[in-house]
């Protein structure tokens, strides 16, 4: 009678955990990206932009700032992809003109095994990075700056690329070139070059 007792009693207690952990819900991965925006002329661009991006679903922990000119947040991109999330910059009405729109782009701050603490990506490099990119379907336009190593990436009006899809483009290069989303911290002349403070990912390399 107490081996059925108990065999009862742990039937309720397994069938009670799996309850729990089918019920807790599984932690999203939030990727935090970096986007240039173009007419940013005062506080009201600032405030109002940075208040619209915040009521986007997938959307949280936004930050737009007019020095330097770029919003910062973080996505869940299963419910909303970078290229969707430049988008809704780049239709966003300006403050100071609604007739005009901002402009945006995606920062991809990039590096490579062999210009590892280099100032500048080597010639190679910068013909490599646009080809690579080019071959995401999507992307409308790559620039680089004058180290190569920040990209500026703008998108086909119904792109849905995610950051993995950019990742994985870059790294599967011959360069094996590593990526990031937010701005390194300790180059001067990326900072100098692309207008861009902040944090940068771990294991970035930059």
């Amino acid at each position: 009678m107490r081996t059925i007792f108990f065999r009862v009693i742990v039937t309720f207690a397994i069938i009670g955990i799996t309850t729990l952990v089918l019920a807790t819900p599984a932690k999203k991965t939030l990727t935090q990206v970096t986007v240039s925006v173009q007419g940013l002329h005062c506080q009201g661009c600032v405030d109002e932009l940075q208040r619209d991006l915040s009521k986007i679903s997938g959307v949280s922990a936004v930050k737009v700032t007019q020095q330097p000119a770029q919003a910062t947040a973080k996505l869940d991109e299963t419910t909303i992809a970078a290229s969707k999330f430049v988008a809704a910059i780049s239709i966003h009405p300006q403050f100071m003109n609604h007739a005009k729109t901002y402009g945006a782009r995606l920062l991809v701050f990039v590096d490579a095994p062999g210009c590892a603490g280099q100032a500048k990506m080597c010639p190679a490099c910068f013909t490599e990075i646009p080809k690579v990119l080019k071959t995401v379907k999507g992307i409308d336009t790559v620039s680089l700056d004058d180290t190569g190593k920040v990209v500026f990436v703008t998108f086909t009006h119904d792109a849905n690329i995610t950051t993995q899809s950019l990742v994985k483009a870059l790294s599967t290069s011959a360069f094996k070139f590593t990526t990031c989303f937010i701005a390194p911290k300790t180059t001067a002349q990326h900072n100098a070059n692309s207008g861009n403070t902040g944090g940068c990912c771990n294991g970035c390399k930059m």
